[in-house]
């Protein structure tokens, strides 16, 4: 065969070859699916149910699903983030203004008065260290108020302060709940004040009960 006719096959060949690349590539940059296959699958919508009617005609037919039109979903979505923002923006204002607790009908048997005052007696008798100074039973639960009126002289604040938290962490184990505390360096003497914390109590009542307490005791 002749070097040109050759040529002119090895060009009529790669010409076919690039005709089908480019059509291929054509197919696949529009999304046309390969003749004879079926067309793509789109993630199912959100859905819904219809419920059958009363007297149970559709009861045997499949329940049919409709999907939601975009504005609904796109309001639903917007319904829940204005809810969180609406749960987080009252749980801000309760921080800064915390509601008195009033006692619950039903209190645990440990945090009734007189029950905790001797669990805090009992628990400043395990430690040998510190009195019971006050106690504030007006809300739900109890803030007691200790002291530590005769330290050592060569104790730092810092030493009598950890004495008195050692009360702290002996009630904590005996009620089996959290114990919340305050304290304070002051000049006139060393006052812990401190309460349990039940489930259901906020805290931030709780911790400004705290404080005043301790500020009464420091007076």
């Amino acid at each position: 065969m002749p070097r040109s006719s050759s040529r002119r096959h090895a060009t009529t060949a790669l010409l076919g070859l690039a005709a089908f690349a480019l059509g291929l590539g054509v197919a696949r940059g529009t999304g046309a699916p390969p003749e004879g296959s079926a067309p793509p699958q789109s993630a199912p919508p959100e859905a819904f149910y219809e419920p059958a009617s009363p007297d149970g005609a559709a009861a045997a037919a499949p329940r049919r699903e409709q999907a939601l039109p975009p504005p609904v979903r796109r309001t639903a979505t917007e319904v829940f983030q204005a809810a969180g923002r609406v749960a987080a923006l009252k749980a801000a204002l309760a921080e800064l203004d915390p509601t008195e607790e009033p006692w619950p009908d039903l209190v645990p048997d440990d945090l009734q008065p007189a029950v905790f005052e001797a669990h805090v007696r009992s628990a400043l008798e395990a430690v040998g260290r510190g009195d019971l100074q006050a106690m504030d039973c007006d809300e739900y639960p109890c803030v007691a108020t200790l002291a530590l009126p005769d330290p050592a002289p060569d104790t730092t604040a810092a030493e009598r302060l950890a004495e008195l938290m050692e009360v702290r962490a002996e009630l904590e184990n005996y009620l089996g709940m959290p114990i919340d505390a305050h304290m304070d360096v002051h000049g006139g003497g060393t006052w812990l004040t401190l309460g349990a914390h039940p489930d259901g109590i906020g805290g931030s009542r709780i911790r400004q009960r705290l404080e005043a307490a301790w500020t009464d005791a420091s007076r």
